[in-house]
């Protein structure tokens, strides 16, 4: 009995060995690389993302836009100069009976002024259209940290996705040493005249397959990362390693639906663009006021003349003026206009109400999605275990030929299952959280 216990002991250490053994080849021949770590892709990506960039450079107008002088609110201030040459043929009766003629007569006029126009009064227009200015500036705002958001997103999921892809890989690599420790031991039992031959050559196959999905998921692992640094507008570069875990953290599932309705960047943007629809139909009110205009300036005009009674005629001096217009009758176009104005801020507030039932919705879906990931990952992490426990049993048993080697490959194939379920469920928790976050704004 003593004996055959530490028959089993040591068959564990062995198998154990050739785990570390593989494993410890493998991560330096393919994960012994500098660390890309999440907030480091997180911070190149918001960086260099045209996406971001076009959202940032249109918020920067809308900003720039946003001011007094384009509300018009302020005076516009000119500066006009002018000179004028003639050179006529004149001919002059006066009443006295003189007559001049003078088949080149010059003229010459030169003016210059300085003129202020501004609007006074248009009908509290101007002071609407400030605030309708301040929206657009907060409506590219909003953009631009909705395009934030959904780059986050892309690089969260890109990133895990990654994580995924190598966690495949180490899992194969894992399966890949069972079958080689099965290969051996089909080999020597074979030898011994213990198996039939076919036990081995099926050992030998599942190596291969193992070997075979192996080199494939390096090459989907670089799949996964170009598509990472596409997203953060870099030049590929295979030489990096991610982290290995995936943080998945709880969700506030009482009271995330209302910071959703409250923070959702899509909600926000449409939220801004009824305002700004309201604004631009108030705009339209002040046609029906009266528009008043102050003209201020100073002026000075000279004109010379070589033929008549005036050869010299020079002026200069300030000048006033004020004016009052007042739309009495248009054809009833702004009537239309406000009526097609308020059509438009229904329209938003329509796709406001429906995109408010989508993201609940959408909500409700990924929370779902959440708890169901979760509760599957305490499952299949148990029956992770338990199915790893079952294959060494198997493993040992076929050492001690006390089983046959369908049954250990059973096992084996038991367990590979319970890996890639296992990595599927924590890879789709991950992504349902952050789906969460993405709605909330909270990235």
């Amino acid at each position: 009995m003593i004996k055959h216990l530490a028959h089993i002991s040591s068959f564990r250490i062995l198998l154990r060995v050739t785990l570390l053994v593989l494993l410890f080849c493998n991560y330096y021949s393919v994960y012994a690389q500098p660390l890309l770590k999440l907030d480091d892709a997180i911070a190149i990506g918001l960086k260099n993302n045209y996406e971001i960039q076009f959202a940032r450079n249109e918020a920067d107008i809308n900003k720039i836009n946003n001011s007094a002088s384009n509300a018009g609110m302020n005076p516009n201030l000119s500066l006009n100069m002018g000179a004028n040459f003639a050179f006529n043929n004149t001919h002059l009766e006066y009443s006295t009976g003189s007559i001049i003629d003078n088949p080149n007569a010059a003229n010459r006029n030169y003016s210059a002024g300085l003129i202020m126009n501004w609007t006074i009064f248009d009908g509290f227009k101007m002071f609407t259209t400030k605030r309708k200015l301040e929206e657009i500036e907060s409506l590219g705002e909003s953009k631009f940290k909705s395009q934030v958001q959904q780059t986050i997103y892309q690089i969260v999921a890109a990133y895990y996705d990654i994580v995924k892809q190598v966690r495949i890989y180490q899992n194969i690599v894992e399966v890949k040493a069972l079958s080689a420790e099965r290969m051996k031991l089909g080999e020597t039992r074979f030898n011994a005249g213990l198996s039939a031959k076919n036990e081995l050559l099926q050992a030998q196959i599942d190596f291969n397959t193992q070997s075979q999905n192996e080199i494939l998921q390096i090459s989907l692992i670089e799949v996964s990362k170009r598509k990472l640094f596409d997203i953060l507008n870099q030049p590929f570069n295979n030489e990096f390693a991610v982290e290995e875990a995936i943080p998945v953290n709880k969700i506030d599932s009482i009271n995330v639906l209302a910071r959703i309705l409250e923070k959702n960047p899509t909600l926000t943007i449409l939220k801004n663009q009824i305002k700004i629809a309201k604004l631009a139909t108030k705009e339209f009110d002040a046609y029906y006021l009266p528009f008043i205009s102050l003209t201020a300036g100073y002026g000075f005009n000279q004109t010379e003349n070589t033929t008549g009674q005036v050869i010299n005629n020079r002026g200069f001096g300030p000048s006033f003026g004020l004016s009052l217009s007042y739309p009495i009758y248009q054809g009833g176009n702004i009537s239309r206009q406000i009526q097609t104005s308020e059509l438009a801020v229904l329209s938003v507030e329509l796709q406001y109400n429906a995109l408010q039932n989508q993201i609940t919705t959408q909500f409700q879906n990924s929370l779902n999605q959440y708890i169901t990931y979760s509760k599957l990952f305490e499952i299949e992490n148990q029956t992770k275990d338990l199915a790893k426990e079952n294959l060494y049993l198997a493993m040992e048993r076929l050492k001690l030929s006390q089983t046959t080697s369908i049954e250990v490959r059973d096992a084996q194939v038991s367990y590979e299952n319970s890996l890639s379920r296992l990595n599927n469920i924590y890879y789709n928790l991950k992504i349902s959280e952050t789906q969460i976050k993405l709605l909330a704004g909270e990235l």
